[in-house]
C-alpha cells in the first residue's frame, strides 16, 4: 500500500487540514507518529464536517487510528455558546433597563424628601399664625399617608437590587432560563409596584400642594 506520509499529503492538498504549505502540514501531522507518540487531532473538512483523531502506536510497529465525527457535537456546543451570550446580554440588558429604574426611584425619592422639607418649611412660617394647629395635623397626615408608598418603593429597589446581583453571578456559574424567565416576571412585577406607590405618593404632594395653596 501507500506510505501514511503519502496519504496525508493527499489529505493536505484537498485541503482537509486548512489553508496553508501542504509540507507544513504534514511535517505537522506525521512528526508525533515519527517520535511514536499518541496524537490527538481534529480536522476541519471543506465540507463542514469535523473529525477527531485518535493516533496510538504499536509495540511491534505501526500505529492504531480511530476517527470520530463530532460535526454534530460541534453544532451543539456552538450553538449552546451563542445562547449564553444570548442570555448574557438580555441580562446586561435587563440590568441596565433596571438601573435607570432605579435612578428614577432615587429622583423621586429625592424629590419627595424636598417635598418634605417645604412641608416642614411651610409648617414653620405659620407657627405664628392661626393656622398652625390645623397644618400641623394635616402635616402629619400628608407624612403618615407618604410612609407608605415612600417604604414600599424602597423596600421594592433594595429587593430589585438583590435579585439583579444574583442573577449577575448566575451568568458567570451557569444561568438557567428559569432562573432567566423568573427574574424577568419578577422585575416586571416590581416595576409595576414602584409605578404604583410613587403615582401615590405623587397625588399625596400634589394634594397638599393645592391645599396649602388654598
Amino acid at each position: 500500500g501507500r506510505p501514511y506520509e503519502d496519504v496525508v499529503r493527499h489529505f493536505a492538498r484537498r485541503g482537509d487540514y486548512g489553508p496553508g504549505d501542504v509540507e507544513a502540514h504534514v511535517q505537522r501531522i506525521m512528526q508525533p507518529l515519527h517520535e511514536r507518540k499518541p496524537v490527538f487531532q481534529e480536522h476541519h473538512l471543506p465540507n463542514g464536517m469535523i473529525f477527531e483523531v485518535h493516533r496510538s502506536p504499536l509495540p511491534n510497529g505501526g500505529f492504531v487510528s480511530v476517527f470520530l465525527d463530532i460535526t454534530e457535537r460541534k453544532r451543539t456546543e456552538a450553538e449552546l455558546e451563542r445562547y449564553r451570550q444570548h442570555l448574557e446580554t438580555m441580562v446586561r440588558e435587563r440590568t441596565e433597563e433596571l438601573g435607570h429604574k432605579n435612578d428614577a426611584l432615587n429622583a423621586a425619592v429625592e424629590n419627595l424628601q424636598h417635598a418634605l422639607n417645604a412641608l416642614s418649611q411651610t409648617q414653620d412660617q405659620l407657627i405664628q399664625s392661626e393656622k398652625l394647629a390645623a397644618l400641623g395635623s394635616l402635616v402629619a397626615g400628608v407624612s403618615h399617608e407618604l410612609n407608605t408608598p415612600i417604604g414600599n418603593a424602597l423596600l421594592v429597589a433594595s429587593t430589585l437590587e438583590g435579585r439583579t446581583r444574583e442573577i449577575e453571578n448566575a451568568v458567570h456559574t451557569g444561568l438557567k432560563r428559569s432562573d432567566l424567565e423568573s427574574y424577568l416576571k419578577d422585575t416586571s412585577d416590581a416595576s409595576a409596584i414602584l409605578l404604583r406607590n410613587l403615582d401615590r405618593a405623587a397625588t399625596l404632594i400634589s394634594n397638599f400642594k393645592q391645599v396649602a395653596i388654598d
